[in-house]
């Protein structure tokens, strides 16, 4: 092989390699559950962590780049990742002693309050919840049995499934196992 060849070999081998990097956001205290994120180091400067178990990302639709903050548009969907503790946290304690309205191509219609929350499973097994506001639909989904998921989106995106399942890939391919 001549040494052009090699050295372009090497040139793609090392920029695809350095490209995506583990995006690890911690701090002190808390350092045996930090997030550990798959993006490069541009990305990982763009996430919003103040410290804690909240970490927020900006992200475009349908593109999945991460991006600067800013007001929601639409095609801008907001991710806030928090660690939650599986054996104190009920993600269905919302929906006790609230009557069940109606089911609709497998999402269930609840009246909490005010608000009609619907309810549904995943396509990865996780439950996700979606009530509207006055121009946001807000969104939470359990991930991976340890993350919550709170994401939101204009009312432009009438298909809540379609967001979830945007959510649920964006996700697989941020995180690290």
């Amino acid at each position: 092989m001549n040494i052009k060849v090699l050295a372009a070999m090497a040139g793609i081998l090392f920029f695809s390699c350095s490209a995506f990097a583990e995006c690890i956001l911690s701090e002190p205290p808390q350092e045996e559950r930090p997030y550990k994120l798959n993006l490069s180091e541009a990305e990982c400067r763009l996430v919003r962590y103040s410290g804690g178990n909240v970490v927020t990302i900006f992200v475009n639709y349908p593109s999945m780049e991460v991006v600067r903050e800013r007001a929601l548009d639409g095609s801008l969907v907001i991710f806030r990742l928090v660690y939650i503790s599986k054996s104190t946290f009920d993600q269905d304690a919302i929906f006790k002693g609230q009557q069940l309205l109606s089911v609709k191509d497998g999402v269930e219609f609840y009246k909490v309050g005010s608000r009609i929350i619907r309810r549904f499973i995943g396509g990865d097994g996780g439950v996700t919840t979606v009530s509207d506001g006055p121009y946001a639909r807000v969104a939470s989904h359990f991930f991976n049995y340890e993350i919550e998921v709170r994401y939101q989106y204009t009312l432009k995106h009438e298909n809540i499934k379609t967001m979830d399942n945007f959510a649920i890939r964006f996700l697989n391919k941020i995180t690290v196992e």
